[in-house]
């Protein structure tokens, strides 16, 4: 893990992040990480997995080392309607990765996940993926793209963004309380040195919930002020 990454600090909503610390739930229209300063401990929970995950350039970079998965967890639980988004650019060491996956999940019962969608690449040829279900092949060009879970009632919608739009590759219904994720494993094999960015990561929900372990008050207290109220615009 680089030293200089500390689990994650940028957040659109400085007062939801003290109700976290106080232990309370919050009404919150978005909270967006920008990735501008390190992720701040009392929001997010990181496992590397022995990969390079570090945040510059307003972005979250993961550079693939071994073959082990990597996971960053969004601490606070989603309650009523979400809906959850980020974007992605692949960069591939020697052309393509072997195997690699990037995807966003859901979960009701950390940290096994109910709803998934991600980018699959297997060889040459580049995918979106739902788990379980649906998969949709972009073919060998397709090094970025965008990502997104959401909640309407119980109606849950796995989507990607293609020509414009939001295209839905399958659906739940859950209204169980939930865990976001970003997920970084591999399928057959890898190549060291891939890397994907990930940008513009941002999370609506009815209500965030969280207990905070002992002494997080007095970390995030710290950390307000690196807290940064903005927003940023999403296609939708």
């Amino acid at each position: 893990m680089n030293p200089n990454f500390i689990s994650t600090k940028a957040i659109s909503l400085s007062i939801a992040g003290l109700a976290f610390a106080l232990g309370t739930s919050v009404r919150a229209e978005l909270i967006v990480e920008t990735f501008d300063g390190p992720l701040n401990p009392v929001m997010w929970d990181l496992t590397t997995g022995g990969n390079d995950w570090q945040v510059s350039d307003g972005k979250l970079k993961i550079t693939r080392t071994t073959a082990n998965s990597g996971r960053l967890v969004f601490a606070p639980q989603l309650i009523g309607n979400f809906d959850v988004q980020f974007d992605y650019e692949l960069f591939w060491a020697n052309t393509f990765a072997g195997g690699d996956r990037i995807h966003l999940g859901l979960s009701t019962d950390a940290p096994v996940h109910s709803y998934i969608v991600g980018h699959t690449q297997e060889g040459n040829i580049h995918g979106v993926a739902v788990d379980p279900g649906a998969r949709y092949g972009w073919g060998p060009n397709a090094p970025s793209g965008k990502m997104r879970v959401t909640r309407s009632g119980t109606d849950v919608f796995m989507q990607y963004w293609n020509a414009g739009s939001w295209v839905t590759l399958q659906t739940g219904a859950d209204n169980r309380d939930m865990w976001v994720s970003i997920d970084n494993y591999i399928f057959n094999g890898f190549t060291s040195g891939s890397r994907v960015e990930i940008d513009n990561f941002s999370i609506s929900a009815d209500r965030f919930s969280v207990v905070p372990e002992p002494g997080s008050f007095a970390i995030l207290l710290g950390g307000l002020g690196l807290m940064i109220r903005s927003r940023r615009r999403y296609q939708s």
